[in-house]
């Protein structure tokens, strides 16, 4: 063979090994079917490895086969208890032309909501916005807050102390808090996240801590000043927890005050070096959680921010009402002529009696937005697709509608890993090479619909399969290793026994002129 086509022999021998070392011509049936085998294999081969590696990623970056569940699933009614009330830039630009824009919500324009939601007959008001710093405005909110009785303020928490990881709060400023008597009710407001997936940087919302352990300092002034601050060691509720515990309490007495709350958190939870645990799993007035306070409670979601049954009333909607009506008034129309409210049935229907958050959904010119992504980004999780204020919303309605997710992991985990890899062995056993991938795809099509049957008619159980499946694709994978680097180095090793006599099979077409050759079990040349 000449030099130049030499390169081409060793690369034919390096893909048909096995076959061209066979000293027993093979006929064309036989090696059209180990060619076909080959093939199928490393097709098989790199689909499996290219899944190990998606499922791993996925799962070891934040991913969960919870997202693909809630993707799937249709939207959930709401309990009918709550409204949002949103602030858009439109409500801003009403507000102050000058000032459309701002990085701090006007606490003017908060008080005006909070006066015209009580008018309309709110049961319950959550400001979900941070009132951590004194801003004009203030005594207006505090006013307008105090008038109606039950409004719940958010605060944000920080790890003060990285060691410990110590939490810090500055709380609600003074002048909201009040001091005889409060005026708005402290809640943390921080979200539960898992880590990024697919290194996009974003943390994914799963759902909220329901009580925290920190230190709060509710200050004013600047040092030495500072001392004489507030400074306290609290067990605080989450505002979703704090929001829907102060509704429900109301509703069955009027006079129910948030400190009850906070009173019974402080007889269930204690601190342990730092760590913060709670002997019972729900307060008063509440349907039982699936976790105790101081575990994670995962929300589920009741949809994707564009088709969740939530109802809402733009604030630029509120504003325009009261505005209207007041020009009415300056125009010196009798009191008696006008309407009780500014605002029209319809409106009404949806803020009397109710459980009112009112939040932001424009983006602040800071790059800070109040929105996060969610299960609802699936798979890449770059977009910030649910503003903070209606995660809110949903995790109160979650906790009002005793409406739970439970994760089976522990022992589950392993019971289905045994499960999938006896399927897989048996898949592998009984299934010829050809067919192994789609029977494979199938079987986890199958599971994946059954993890979401019972995420759906359980009500909200969720059947995580990224380790069984991991586990099922490397029984896989080691299969088709063990065919490669064993079954076919032994079987050349069996060829080249010079005492080896080869079957002779129905399917391979012999020359007849080599038939005669073989002489006492050997090949004569």
């Amino acid at each position: 063979m000449t030099p130049r086509w030499q390169w081409l022999h060793k690369l034919t021998r390096s893909i048909f090994p096995t076959t061209l070392q066979h000293r027993v011509p093979r006929g064309r049936t036989r090696f059209a079917a180990l060619v076909v085998e080959m093939v199928s294999h490393n097709i098989i081969r790199g689909v499996m490895t290219t899944l190990i590696g998606s499922i791993l990623g996925f799962t070891i970056f934040g991913g969960m086969f919870l997202d693909i569940y809630n993707n799937l699933a249709p939207p959930i009614k709401d309990s009918g208890e709550i409204t949002l009330v949103t602030i858009s830039h439109e409500a801003l630009y009403l507000w102050d032309t000058e000032h459309s824009n701002p990085d701090t919500t006007p606490r003017a324009m908060l008080a005006q909501l909070v006066s015209l939601l009580d008018k309309a007959g709110a049961k319950t008001i959550v400001l979900d916005v941070l009132l951590d710093s004194p801003q004009d405005g203030d005594e207006a909110l505090a006013s307008a807050a105090l008038k109606h009785g039950a409004v719940i303020g958010a605060e944000q928490t920080i790890i003060n102390q990285p060691r410990t990881g110590r939490l810090f709060s500055k709380g609600i400023t003074p002048t909201l808090r009040g001091q005889d008597a409060p005026i708005i009710y402290p809640a943390q407001a921080n979200l539960f996240f898992t880590e990024p997936i697919l290194f996009t940087g974003e943390m994914i919302f799963r759902g909220v801590h329901l009580v925290q352990h920190y230190q709060r300092s509710s200050i004013v002034g600047q040092w030495p000043d500072t001392i004489v601050g507030a400074r306290e060691e609290v067990f605080s509720p989450s505002l979703s927890l704090a929001a829907a515990w102060l509704h429900q309490a109301r509703k069955n007495d009027p006079e129910a005050h948030f400190h009850q709350l906070l009173h019974e958190i402080k007889e269930q939870c204690t601190t342990v070096e730092g760590d913060i645990h709670c002997s019972g799993q729900s307060v008063s007035h509440l349907p039982d959680f699936p976790s105790k306070l101081h575990q994670d409670f995962w929300l589920h979601h009741m949809g994707s921010e564009h088709n969740d049954y939530l109802p809402f009333v733009p604030a630029s909607t509120l504003l325009m009402l009261a505005a209207e009506h007041e020009t009415f008034k300056r125009l010196g129309i009798p009191e008696d002529q006008l309407p009780p409210t500014p605002f029209p049935e319809d409106v009404l229907a949806k803020i009397k009696d109710k459980l009112v958050i009112v939040g932001r959904v424009d983006i602040a010119s800071n790059g800070h937005e109040d929105r996060y992504p969610t299960s609802y980004s699936f798979p890449l999780f770059k977009n910030k697709d649910m503003a903070g204020v209606r995660i809110q919303a949903q995790l109160i309605d979650a906790i009002l509608s005793g409406r739970s997710m439970v994760i089976l992991s522990g022992w589950w985990q392993w019971l289905l890993s045994i499960g999938f890899i006896w399927v897989t062995v048996v898949i592998h056993r009984r299934t010829h090479i050809i067919w192994q991938l789609p029977v494979w795809l199938s079987f986890a099509t199958f599971a994946i619909m059954g993890g979401y049957l019972l995420f759906v008619y359980g009500n909200g159980v969720v059947l995580e399969l990224g380790f069984p499946f991991s586990v099922s694709i490397l029984t896989l994978l080691w299969f088709y290793a063990r065919y490669e680097w064993v079954d076919k180095l032994e079987e050349r090793d069996t060829y080249n026994d010079e005492n080896y006599v080869p079957p002779i099979h129905n399917d391979i077409e012999m020359d007849p002129a080599l038939e005669d050759t073989i002489v006492e079990g050997k090949l004569t040349p």
